[in-house]
Formats: C-alpha cells, structure tokens, sequence
C-alpha cells in the first residue's frame, strides 16, 4: 500500500487514541503499537513482519537478517518472511473440498 495511505491510517488510529498525529515525530515502535491498536479494535489481522526481523526466534538473529548495508534482507530473512507470509495468509485461504 501507498505510503499516503499508511500516513492516513497512522493520522486516524492517533486521533482515536488521542494521540499527535505527526508521523514524523512519532517512534517507529509507537506507529506499531498505534497501528495495532488500531487493527485489533477493527478485528483485522496482523502479520507482524517487524517482529519476526527484530525479535527473530533462534536460530536466527537480527544480525544474520539485515544485510552489511543495514538495509537490504539476507536471504535467510527473505525465506523466514516468505514462511512467515505464506503460513497468515493460508489461514485465511478457503479450501475447496476434495
């Protein structure tokens, strides 16, 4: 989605928690726990990708994820997100009936 409509989303989820909707001022950690708030509040799922690279479950750390650059995904960390996203999104997939 458009980075436009992820502002919009942050502006609206601050609002209802009374919270300042300046995007930039606001902590990468805060916009997720405002956009969490938020889902939960609209029963939406969440697929926490965040997590899953900065909190990795062993045998992987951040460390073996995020490229020498710091910015660009290993290709542990592109397997370990693919996993994850496949596994969220199949359980919402209907099955047709053999």
């Amino acid at each position: 989605m458009g980075t436009l409509y992820w502002q919009r989303l942050f502006r609206v989820g601050c609002i209802c928690l009374g919270l300042s909707y300046e995007a930039n001022l606001i902590p990468l950690t805060q916009l997720i726990e405002i956009a969490k708030t938020v889902m939960a509040e609209l029963k939406v799922p969440v697929n926490d990708l965040h997590t899953a690279l900065s909190k990795p479950s062993s045998p992987h750390t951040t460390e073996t994820l995020i490229g020498n650059d710091g910015v660009h995904l290993t290709s542990q960390a592109k397997e370990l997100l693919g996993k994850q996203v496949a596994a969220f999104v199949g359980k919402y997939l209907k099955r047709e009936p053999k």
